[in-house]
């Protein structure tokens, strides 16, 4: 019987016998405590620095994300509404998902009650029509019949929002 670290590793393993040149983690920390979660972290960092890989992370924890990713794409109902170097993601955010899933994250110094998002998720099945964040977010004036393009926000940092339109 192997504990959930473990089972991570052999994975981790199982990928690399065929020395690929890309990896795709998907929740690699998923289910694991915080301590294997940052073992199974730096082992990854590893073997991207030793074996020259690429590393593809698919991860909800923006704390590893901050901490791992060199670039960062924000993704809501199936859509990229952001992308960018993570660094510049994370101090300035521009697409209102972005920002919102950031005020989600509690604070350290607490004080502040946990918040989320309001509105629910829209059906993938049937997605609205334009920016699909529109239904939930409180800085849309009106919903858009067309999805948003990329506006490049900063220097390779690019969002879709209608409301960059003007700034862009």
């Amino acid at each position: 019987m192997l504990s959930g670290g473990m089972r991570q590793r052999v994975l981790i393993a199982m990928a690399l016998l065929s020395e690929p040149r890309l990896l795709i983690a998907d929740e690699p920390g998923t289910a694991l405590d915080v301590t294997t979660q940052a073992q199974i972290l730096k082992l990854l960092r590893e073997l991207v620095d030793a074996r020259g890989l690429a590393l593809l992370m698919i991860t909800h924890n923006l704390g590893v994300v901050r901490e791992s990713a060199d670039h960062v794409f924000v993704m809501y109902a199936g859509c990229i509404v952001e992308q960018g170097p993570t660094r510049a993601v994370f101090t300035k955010p521009r697409h209102p998902y972005t920002r919102a899933l950031m005020a989600c994250v509690p604070k350290l110094s607490g004080g502040e009650s946990m918040r989320g998002i309001d509105g629910s998720l829209p059906d993938y099945s049937d997605p609205p029509p334009g920016c699909r964040f529109a239904p939930r977010c409180p800085l849309a004036v009106q919903a858009r019949l067309r999805a948003p393009p990329h506006f490049e926000v900063a220097p390779g940092q690019s969002a879709a929002c209608f409301l960059l339109e003007a700034t862009a």
